[in-house]
């Protein structure tokens, strides 16, 4: 159900984007792994991977920046924790991450009805697609739009429009599927409708994000999509 009172997506959908992190995959035990070994080679207090899921959404420098933030550790250790952690994850980037619930039945769905589909993230580009490899849905999403130098990240609409664009749909016929306050306001931006989990990472207030749908997680997407003409 939504803010709206709207229990399905309207017809015209000719694609579908997601959101990786907390939404496909839960990686956060990889991330976690990463971020605490470049801490304790700074010296620092490592991070529970509860804690660390609550900071994640915004990529690596960000998460750094966050967990600096709850150590109260020195800000001069941004840089060099980031190239820590990126060194460390490049490595280890899929070593405990696993598909989240439902996402194999649903990718297999929309596969069978013809629909293309991508990710749109703002983890390292390079870093995403080694992980959509190893996490074996590559068949499934044939473009994953990762953070880079030249782009804006979410929620600015550029990356989901490239993500569309790439796959051959007008923007305002995608849906953005997503985990976050983040995913719904950079559909929102784009003009697409957005379908929310709640059982990613955001910890904040999902009533309060201005989805167009929230639903419990990935089994929950299918009975959303208008039904194929002549089913």
């Amino acid at each position: 159900m939504t803010r709206e009172g709207k229990t399905m997506l309207g017809n015209g959908i000719s694609g579908i984007i997601f959101d990786l992190d907390g939404t496909l995959a839960d990686t956060s035990p990889d991330i976690a792994a990463a971020l605490n070994a470049a801490l304790r080679e700074a010296g620092q207090t490592q991070l529970p991977v509860p804690d660390v899921i609550t900071m994640i959404g915004g990529g690596i420098p960000t998460l750094v920046e966050r967990a600096i933030a709850r150590l109260e550790a020195s800000e001069s250790l941004q840089d060099v924790l980031v190239e820590r952690m990126l060194h460390h994850y490049d490595r280890d980037y899929c070593v405990h991450s696993e598909l989240m619930v439902g996402v194999v039945d649903c990718l297999d769905a929309l596969r069978d009805r013809g629909l293309p589909m991508a990710i749109c993230t703002n983890k390292d580009q390079v870093i995403a697609r080694k992980i959509v490899t190893a996490l074996g849905i590559e068949p499934y999403v044939t473009v994953t739009v990762g953070r880079q130098p030249d782009i804006p990240k979410k929620p600015d609409p550029a990356m989901l429009k490239l993500a569309a664009e790439q796959i051959g749909c007008a923007v305002g016929s995608i849906v953005m599927v997503g985990d976050s306050d983040v995913d719904a306001a950079t559909a929102r931006a784009a003009g697409a409708p957005s379908v929310i989990v709640r059982n990613g990472y955001f910890s904040g207030d999902y009533e309060a994000i201005g989805a167009d749908f929230l639903i419990e997680d990935m089994t929950s997407f299918m009975p959303l999509m208008p039904k194929p003409a002549g089913a």
